[in-house]
Order: C-alpha cells, then sequence, then structure tokens
C-alpha cells in the first residue's frame, strides 16, 4: 500500500512537472514576449515623439529671415542673440549646425549634456559624404518638393552614441524661395 501511494504520488508529480514544464513556462514566455513587445514600441513612440518635437523646433529655426540672412552674410549677432548656453538647455539638445548648399560648416557648436560644456564633434564640423548625402539638405531635394522647405530627421550613431537629429533647409520666414 506504501509503495502504490508513493507511485501516485509520483505520478502526480510527473504530471506537475509536465504541465509547468510543456504548457505554464511556455505560457510565461510569450507573456513575456509580449510584454516586451509593447515595451519595444512604447521606446519607439517616445523616440519618434522626440525626433518630431526635435523637427519641428528645428524647422522653426530654419525657415525664419534671421537664419536666412545668417545663412547669406554670416552675421555673428544673429549667433550671439540667439543660441546661448540657455537656447541649448532649455530646448534640451547638444548641438546646433549651420551649413551652406556645399555642405561646409558655417556655424555650429555641441555642448555635453552632462555638464552643459563644450564638446567637439569632428563629424559635424567637417562632414563625410554619407552625412552630406544623407543628412544635409540638398538643391535637388527642395526642389522635387516644390521649392517648400525639407526636413530630413533621425536616429543615427556618432562616436557609438545614439543621436536624435534634424535638417531643414533654410528659407525665409514665408517658407518659398531658394534655400
Amino acid at each position: 500500500l506504501a509503495f502504490m501511494y508513493l507511485i501516485f504520488v509520483a505520478e502526480i508529480f510527473l504530471v506537475v512537472i509536465l504541465i509547468r514544464q510543456f504548457w505554464t513556462i511556455p505560457q510565461f514566455m510569450a507573456l513575456e514576449h509580449i510584454a516586451d513587445q509593447k515595451d519595444l514600441i512604447r521606446v519607439e513612440n517616445i523616440i519618434e515623439s522626440k525626433i518630431s518635437e526635435l523637427a519641428l523646433v528645428n524647422y522653426d529655426n530654419a525657415v525664419w529671415d534671421d537664419s536666412y540672412q545668417f545663412a547669406v552674410d554670416g552675421n555673428e549677432e544673429f549667433i550671439e542673440e540667439n543660441f546661448v548656453l540657455d537656447t541649448y538647455q532649455s530646448l534640451d539638445i547638444c548641438g546646433i549646425y549651420y551649413y551652406d548648399l556645399q555642405g561646409t560648416l558655417l556655424w555650429g557648436l555641441s555642448y555635453n549634456r552632462k555638464n552643459w560644456q563644450e564638446i567637439d564633434e569632428p563629424v559635424l564640423k567637417r562632414p563625410p559624404k554619407w552625412f552630406k548625402n544623407n543628412i544635409l539638405i540638398s538643391d535637388a531635394d527642395v526642389e522635387q518638393n516644390g521649392g517648400r522647405p525639407v526636413t530630413h530627421k533621425g536616429l543615427i550613431f556618432l562616436n557609438e552614441r545614439p543621436v536624435l537629429f534634424a535638417a531643414t533647409s533654410i528659407m525665409p520666414s514665408e517658407g518659398v524661395g531658394t534655400p
């Protein structure tokens, strides 16, 4: 009788283990996978929202008579009046760069957001071909858009760090004309 009882308990134990192994654990793993997918979607949505927010601020500054005039004449007063450290801090951005139509830097400055010290970003100061072709706006881009401003935005990696970016063609405030 004791032996039969022991076999009965062993069978129940075996059934519990089999249920856990082949049903419960896979169900938990499936739930975990679903939760992971939802988390990834949330992160993606947050990043996309930040990129859109950055693009809006960028557009606001690029399609503006003062920015356009700076691109034409290099007026240093424009920089001194508009791009003080507080501008970077209040917008929660680390860099602002202006380029001409050939992709040559007109002006730019980056900060380390941890301590707000200026940092050197060689890729942004002397952009390589991939940067000029994929990030910066060309005359052809604007032409294809009917002479209206064009914005490129997204996520790139610089110095093995993720960087959200937005680049908009510099134009007068009316938003039409020659970039």
